[in-house]
């Protein structure tokens, strides 16, 4: 896994920040707002996982996102500004793309956002957050976030053995491959991917089974407070940035309440700016991770 440079502070750190990250990209509903923070999600991500990964994300994400502010106007016909009639009484907005377009972007942010949240906030630093004031709740987050890729793992190795298994016994009987019909194919298919989907489930239940007697017997709820194999001590730097961040999420909060109240899509999308400088405290706030980045690398150098 990418070291980030929140390894280095306490996890309150980066979960304060992930946190605040998400809370204003689904909150500030305000494309001054929504771009920068998909632009930062993007680039962060693409620093976590690389550049590759990010583009295979995205290769499914971009299509959504286009295809939520291509449909939305379609639904909601509003707005002042006509793009074209479909029909004899439809018209496509301007004013409804836009409100699409933001409502895609929010989507693909958010997606990110959590992605990036979950490389980071590793099960430790969620356990320890979490550890002696909410144990089960800590322990179902950091479960829900390993079982997405784990069962994406899983079901391509069932999919693998079961193609290997098909093709060996259809080419030791000197069968040959099944043809049809679209209909017989897709039938095939869907019988595969339920006779797949039947295996995965009952393996993931088996390894839930395993999991609950394995912390059974490792001691689990025996004790009322519990303890971390890796300790992290709320340090002196740790404060300072907490009350950076703390600063820059109340000036934020203010400035996206104030933006987002005189700023309208409909019936015709707002163009005024009446706070052209409320949006650098937020840009502040997403860069973090880059300010805390430049001060360890000018501290090792120094």
């Amino acid at each position: 896994m990418t070291r980030t440079v929140f390894n280095t502070y306490h996890p309150l750190v980066a979960a304060t920040y992930l946190v605040a990250a998400l809370a204003f990209t689904m909150a500030a509903f305000h494309p001054l707002f929504l771009a920068p923070s998909l632009l930062v999600a993007l680039g962060y991500n693409a620093c976590l996982k690389g550049p590759r990964a990010t583009a295979r994300s995205l290769a499914w994400q971009l299509p959504l996102g286009l295809v939520i502010a291509l449909v939305n106007p379609i639904f909601s016909q509003s707005g002042s500004t006509i793009l074209f009639m479909w029909g004899e009484s439809h018209a496509y907005y301007l004013e409804s793309l836009c409100y699409g377009a933001c409502m895609g972007a929010m989507l693909v942010a958010v997606m990110v956002w959590f992605s990036n949240f979950s490389h980071i906030m590793t099960s430790d630093k969620i356990m320890q957050l979490t550890g002696n004031v909410a144990p089960t709740l800590g322990l179902m987050i950091t479960m829900i976030l390993r079982l997405v890729p784990q069962f994406v793992r899983r079901g391509g190795s069932v999919g693998a053995v079961q193609s290997v298994c098909t093709a060996a016994s259809a080419g030791a009987a000197g069968e040959e491959p099944a043809t049809g019909g679209f209909f017989a194919r897709k039938a095939a298919q869907l019988q595969g991917s339920m006779r797949n989907i039947s295996v995965l489930m009952g393996w993931g239940m088996e390894d839930s089974l395993d999991t609950a007697e394995s912390m059974r017997a490792r001691g689990w709820g025996a004790v009322g407070k519990r303890t971390t194999y890796r300790r992290n001590d709320f340090r002196a730097a740790d404060g300072v940035v907490m009350a950076v961040l703390a600063v820059l999420i109340a000036v934020s909060a203010w400035c996206a309440v104030t933006a987002c109240s005189c700023f309208t899509f409909y019936p015709r999308m707002s163009t005024a700016n009446a706070l052209w400088w409320g949006y650098y405290p937020y840009v502040a706030l997403l860069l973090m991770p880059v300010a805390l980045e430049l001060k360890e690398r000018a501290a090792w150098r120094n």
